[in-house]
């Protein structure tokens, strides 16, 4: 058995080191700066899905006032008969001095969407307003 040190063929060498070659200054800092992108990036998104998550628990809680104070109008977007009842219920019991209801097809009549709510007819002429500008949610919310 022959050991290493004494073997002819390994005497006299220097043991192989690696030597890794040194990175450019700029490189370096490079990395750095990514890496710091990539926290602030990751944090952002930790933060908007919390905020999300916290709007949408909060939402999710809400409920409809009972007893909602009086106003100057009353403003319903239409796509749901029971938003017209409501908004119609609202206004007969004073909470509203008029209604708008927005969003209402440029064909309908006013005396129409009365008889299809069956709402108070007096109630509707003087104090039902309709807008037809609004097609869609996207005119709505303008």
């Amino acid at each position: 058995m022959m050991e290493a040190r004494d073997s002819i063929e390994t005497a006299g060498r220097m043991p192989a080191v690696r030597v890794r070659a040194a990175a450019p200054a700029g490189l370096g800092r490079l990395r750095l700066a990514l890496r710091i992108c990539g926290f602030v990036a990751l944090a952002t998104l930790v933060l908007f899905a919390g905020g999300f998550g916290w709007f949408a628990d909060k939402v999710s809680h809400m409920t409809t006032p009972t007893d909602p104070a009086r106003a100057d109008a009353i403003i319903v977007l239409t796509g749901g008969q029971s938003r017209l009842d409501a908004a119609m219920d609202l206004l007969a019991s004073g909470k509203g001095e008029r209604l708008l209801i927005s969003g209402v097809h440029p064909s309908a009549t006013k005396r129409q969407l009365q008889a299809a709510m069956g709402g108070d007819k007096r109630l509707f002429s003087c104090c039902v307003d309709i807008d037809r500008a609004a097609l869609d949610t996207i005119g709505n919310a303008e």
